[in-house]
């Protein structure tokens, strides 16, 4: 029996917005994607932990709490971890950039796409609102302003990808 092939979408965006990359990465899964993103946070191209949980929580909020880094974590440079990233980028189908509601995109995220572009790989855009209390998915496109606006009607990021 052949193992189905599945396309591959990596997530990129800001770590301030992890919980809503898991929030994406859930329904492109639901979508029949296979995710990569980041799991690991970085610190400007230090090791991980040369700052203490309540610095990092302090300047970034609680997904940098001292309850989110493990007592022995393997010390890696933001370098190593951006050159794992890009690896994940050459091996998926679809790139997936994942802003908020103001439309943030970071340095290293903007470095991503620009690394994405690069490669001729698709790129769709996508935040994650709270609707109700719950977390509802917004796919988004660029304007011919370039700004970000959302796509009326659609549910799935395949669609985007193909109409960029």
């Amino acid at each position: 029996m052949n193992a189905p092939k599945y396309q591959i979408a990596v997530i990129c965006g800001s770590m301030r917005l992890f919980d809503d990359m898991l929030t994406v990465a859930d329904e492109l899964t639901r979508q029949g994607f296979l995710v990569f993103m980041p799991f690991v946070r970085k610190n400007h191209n230090q090791p991980v932990l040369t700052r203490t949980g309540s610095e990092l929580e302090q300047q970034y909020g609680a997904a940098y709490a001292r309850s989110a880094v493990h007592l022995d974590a393997t010390p890696i440079s933001g370098e190593a971890l951006d050159v794992m990233h890009r690896a994940k980028i050459d091996l998926a189908d679809l790139v997936v950039i994942v802003t908020n509601e103001a439309g943030y995109i970071g340095e290293s995220t903007a470095a991503e796409i620009d690394y994405s572009t690069g490669k001729v790989k698709p790129i769709a855009y996508v935040r994650v609102d709270k609707v109700d209390y719950r977390d509802a998915i917004t796919w988004l496109y660029r304007n011919s302003a370039g700004a970000l606006t959302a796509r009326t009607g659609s549910r799935s990021a395949i669609t985007e990808s193909a109409a960029s």
